[in-house]
């Protein structure tokens, strides 16, 4: 039985492999330069990036981790998200998770450029975008944050 479930894994791992949102070669060099452009932009602004343990952008913004997930697509173009998550709360009665779940609804009504997910474990506040160059990210950047910085405060503290 136990060997009939390890070549069942093993099975399982060849046909699904591992991948990074890099895919498996890797990041294209062109993604690579513009990952550098747009932390050397965050840089200037003085909110002092890092790539984590995923190859993501992460940085400080008004007290908050953001993230920044750059993959390939097609023909010269990157998508990328940008995105906070918050744990959600151990003691979250039935009653607050109700409230949670209309506070998301109409911050996804609100902000429509921001798309708010509710899981198991997270909340997840994302804006998406394709991009050419490091230049058509960072001159929406501040719209970014401040849209995803608007709806995180509505859902998690109520504040508009």
């Amino acid at each position: 039985m136990k060997t009939r479930i390890t070549l069942l894994l093993l099975t399982l791992a060849l046909l699904f492999p591992a991948t990074t949102a890099w895919g498996a070669d890797g990041p294209s060099a062109f993604a690579k330069r513009t990952q550098k452009e747009i932390m050397a932009y965050l840089r200037d602004a003085g909110y002092a990036p890092q790539i984590d343990e995923d190859g993501d952008i992460l940085f400080t913004y008004q007290e908050l981790k953001c993230y920044i997930s750059l993959e390939d697509g097609d023909e010269g173009e990157l998508f990328t998200k940008t995105f906070l998550l918050f744990s959600i709360p151990e003691d979250m009665t039935a009653t607050d998770e109700v409230l949670l779940r209309e506070a998301i609804n109409k911050a996804n009504e609100e902000y429509r450029m921001v798309k708010c997910y509710y899981t198991d474990t997270r909340i997840l506040f994302m804006v998406d975008s394709w991009i050419r160059n490091a230049s058509d990210y960072t001159s929406f950047f501040k719209l970014y944050m401040r849209g995803l910085h608007y709806a995180s405060n509505e859902v998690m503290y109520g504040e508009e």
